[in-house]
């Protein structure tokens, strides 16, 4: 799958989850309120970044661990009082940061976190095994066609993104080859098809 189709799925996931949110925050009691919506919102939080943002940390168990770590400061400012010591007493802030504090969320939103990180990993190690077979079969030897191809990064001045590849020189076509994310990155796709000096970023 695509980076496009990969950003649009979490994308329908974050809407989806954010109106069922919305609906079991209004609309329902007991357990459903209690304890799912607190299993779904560390859902929403992670298909909203990783619909917004096409940059994540270079080891798999970042970000999850960031959006537990938000989700765990939230609700202990629950312990503290937040709401009362600003006194806040709007009825839609408090369904949004909570007003009393329980363990019981907090193992919600770990049992909410776990599929994230399950997703996060089986993501790196697929893109570490496509890179592989990607370098073997389409790209033997490392080499490119210097008369009619150029090396370039095209950016995105939106989302950052920054994918390399080689522009066709006649038609202008664009031929992606691996997503830069950091020095490393760039560095083994020059590497890779013996490219030297800077790579020309096309935005």
């Amino acid at each position: 799958m695509n980076r496009k189709r990969l950003r649009l799925l979490f994308a329908i996931t974050a809407v989806v989850l954010l109106i069922v949110e919305i609906m079991i925050a209004f609309y329902t009691s007991g357990w459903i309120r209690n304890y799912l919506g607190d299993v779904l919102v560390v859902i929403f939080l992670y298909a909203l970044y990783r619909a917004v943002f096409i940059e994540r940390p270079s080891k798999w168990f970042v970000l999850p661990s960031i959006i537990l770590i938000i989700a765990f400061c939230v609700e202990f400012l629950q312990l503290w009082g937040i709401c009362n010591r600003l006194g806040i007493h709007n009825r839609y802030v408090l369904i949004l940061l909570g007003a009393s504090f329980s363990v019981t969320d907090l193992m919600c939103y770990v049992s909410g976190i776990v599929p994230c990180f399950l997703i996060e990993y089986m993501m790196k190690k697929r893109r570490i095994n496509d890179m592989g077979l990607f370098s073997r079969k389409k790209h033997a030897g490392g080499t490119y066609d210097h008369e009619n191809k150029k090396p370039i990064i095209r950016a995105s001045i939106c989302t950052g993104e920054q994918i390399a590849g080689f522009k066709d020189l006649h038609t202008g076509a664009f031929e992606e080859v691996m997503l830069i994310r950091d020095a490393a990155d760039l560095a083994e796709f020059k590497h890779r098809y013996g490219i030297e000096g800077d790579v020309e970023k096309v935005y």
